[in-house]
């Protein structure tokens, strides 16, 4: 057992010693960051981060050799910071120093090395509400070594698979503000010094219209905190009102509530009313549209908002928060909202009726961009059927979008109407006042092939769906003294709209052959118009049905009408005038005939013309008996 016993101890001793032995050789403790944020009340100061080189990597990737990583460090550095090799208490110490004239600067310099906008929360104040200094961010000095890393597995290939987790750790963080007393903070630095008599949270609420917005700010505050201050917070918030503002202040059982309603027709008023209001010259709302490449007649507004609440505000209350309340109508759709600056809480959508709302909470103040759909609305649409006889018929689809709707749209609209265009089909694009014209020709031979060819445009391409469907001709059997064409055009639109309507309606017209006289049949329909051979009119209905007829003057069955009746007057003159020959044909008959002599000049004509209009009335009245005419 004792024999056992020692084996045992003389195994665990072996295997201790081959890990320290692998360590030793392999393997490095990681490096720790340690960091010393110093600034004054205008953010102009400077970060310095050190770190202490492994002396593993040291010996193996730079042969000991500080020269040598110092030239790495100066290679390798970001520009926008002071990169440094240095001997320190028998160690080899890297330091980094990012300098910064104030917030812009060090936001930009900091957004350089991450490659993104960084989240900087920085709030200074000495007012009525509070006093101190408040710094948050959403990075850490980790986040700041990633090119240092990248230099070292550069220098020594055992580092290539490394993670920055891998090799460096945190270590102590410091901030000094104005000269002050050094505070520690955890990473992401969150320090703060603040005697707040502030505000509990403000809400904006933004109602967007076409071009123009409807603001309410709310500011909300305890009551403990407003009785404190007295009449001072009351006279404070009254001189914020912008000129032609509404101004409330109520009370209730545990708040205090200051109301401020505007109107802008623009976002430079918007930003201007909001900038009075909030006490600040930060504040932003920047809107701008671009089309859906995807979904044609829809759109993309991107609104990029930042309000900035610090005057009234202290974040170092983590209930406090701000809220922006966005409502549109309904044909906008709340789609995503991306925090640009790190401090984003919640994000909230809410379809109502008419409207479309979202809730943002954020806290500190925080740069959103807010993503929203819409539908553009086509101006005008035009169908026109054109009927040149039974085997030629055309039709011409026009739509209309205004110039700021067609700059935003148009060129995805254009790419997607010239993606249909197939043979039998042609297709341009026309500016007219103040709008841009987009029109599609089509020519068929029989009205199945002209309902074919708009459904392959109308669907693009599917033609088992019909979405166009003309039928009727002229009629087979013609009324004797008209002639008439009747059509039942059926035409559905909804699916090339998508979502998007017509502002002004459709307009549709069938033209038929210019000796026609047009009419509509069925249907009941706005602003119907015949114009001789030409019927239109105006609808708001994306599918549309109109069965309408044309008529024009039988010249052949009015002329067969006229020849029958005037070889029947000839017939019955040439009875008369030769009544007494009949006559005595009928008593006498060869007795007759010897006496008189029947085929003189006069009685021949007569008998031409009488018997010409036999002839005639009996082909005529064929005809008619028959339908030939």
């Amino acid at each position: 057992m004792h024999r056992q016993k020692n084996a045992k101890i003389l195994l665990m001793g072996i295997l201790f010693c081959a890990v320290l032995f692998i360590t030793a050789c392999t393997g490095f403790r990681k490096m720790t960051i340690d960091t010393r944020m110093e600034m004054d009340e205008n953010f102009q100061g400077q970060r310095v981060m050190t770190t202490i080189l492994s002396s593993s990597i040291f010996d193996q990737a730079f042969g000991g050799d500080l020269e040598r990583l110092q030239d790495m460090v100066t290679e390798y550095c970001p520009t926008t910071m002071q990169c440094t090799a240095s001997e320190a208490d028998g160690d080899v110490q890297i330091t980094m120093t990012l300098p910064f004239a104030n917030y812009t600067d060090y936001e930009n310099k900091i957004g350089q090395i991450l490659e993104r906008t960084p989240g900087i929360y920085f709030d200074y104040s000495n007012s009525m509400f509070k006093s101190g200094f408040m710094l948050q961010e959403d990075f850490t000095s980790l986040d700041l070594f990633q090119w240092l890393l990248q230099a070292l597995a550069n220098e020594y290939s055992g580092l290539a698979d490394r993670s920055l987790e891998d090799i460096f750790t945190l270590g102590d963080t410091e901030v000094v503000f104005d000269g002050g007393e050094a505070l520690a903070s955890q990473q992401p630095i969150t320090v703060e010094q603040m005697e707040s008599h502030a505000f509990d949270s403000i809400s904006a609420d933004i109602t967007i219209h076409d071009n123009a917005y409807e603001v309410e700010v709310n500011f909300f505050v305890d009551s403990d905190t407003y009785y404190s201050m007295g009449d001072r917070m009351d006279a404070v918030m009254q001189r914020l009102a912008p000129a032609g503002a509404t101004y409330n202040a109520s009370t209730s059982d545990s708040q205090r509530i200051y109301t401020f309603g505007f109107s802008a027709y623009n976002e430079e008023s918007l930003i201007e009313q909001l900038n009075t209001v909030l006490s600040t010259e930060n504040c932003e709302f920047e809107v701008t549209d671009e089309g859906n490449n995807e979904q044609t007649l829809e759109a993309r507004r991107d609104l990029t908002i930042y309000l900035d609440g610090s005057y009234f505000l202290d974040f170092s209350e983590p209930d406090t928060t701000m809220t922006y309340h966005l409502t549109a109508d309904s044909r906008y759709s709340f789609e995503n909202c991306e925090s640009l600056t790190g401090f984003l809480r919640n994000f909230t959508t809410e379809q109502e009726g008419d409207t479309s709302s979202a809730y943002i909470v954020v806290g500190p103040s925080d740069r959103v961009q807010v993503e929203m759909s819409y539908s553009i609305d086509i101006r005008h649409i035009q169908a026109e059927t054109i009927i040149n006889s039974d085997n030629s018929l055309e039709r011409n689809l026009i739509f209309s979008l205004g110039a700021s709707e067609a700059e935003i749209v148009g060129d995805s609209f254009s790419t997607k109407v010239q993606g249909r265009i197939s043979d039998g089909m042609s297709f341009e694009t026309e500016e007219q006042d103040e709008q841009v014209l987009y029109k599609v020709h089509i020519t068929a031979q029989s009205p199945e092939e002209l309902s074919t060819l708009t459904t392959r445009f109308l669907n693009g391409g599917d033609t088992e769906n019909q979405t166009s469907i003309l039928t009727g001709g002229r009629e087979e059997r013609h009324r004797l003294r008209t002639i008439s064409y009747a059509y039942e055009d059926t035409i559905n639109l909804e699916g090339f709209l998508g979502g998007a309507v017509s502002e002004e309606g459709i307009t549709y017209r069938i033209t038929y052959p210019r000796q026609y006289t047009a009419a509509l049949t069925e249907g009941t329909f706005t602003d119907v118009q015949a114009d001789g051979n030409v019927l239109s009119l105006t609808t708001l209905n994306p599918v549309l049905t109109v069965k309408s007829e044309a008529s024009a003057a039988n010249i052949v069955g009015i002329t067969q009408i006229i020849l029958w009746w005037a070889s029947l007057v000839l017939m019955l003159i040439g009875l008369v005038l030769n009544l007494r020959h009949i006559v005595g044909l009928w008593k006498e008959k060869e007795a007759y005939l010897g006496r008189v002599d029947l085929f003189t000049k006069k009685n021949m004509a007569g008998m031409t013309v009488c018997i010409v209009a036999v002839v005639i009335f009996v082909i005529t009245s064929l005809r008619m008996i028959f339908r030939i005419y």
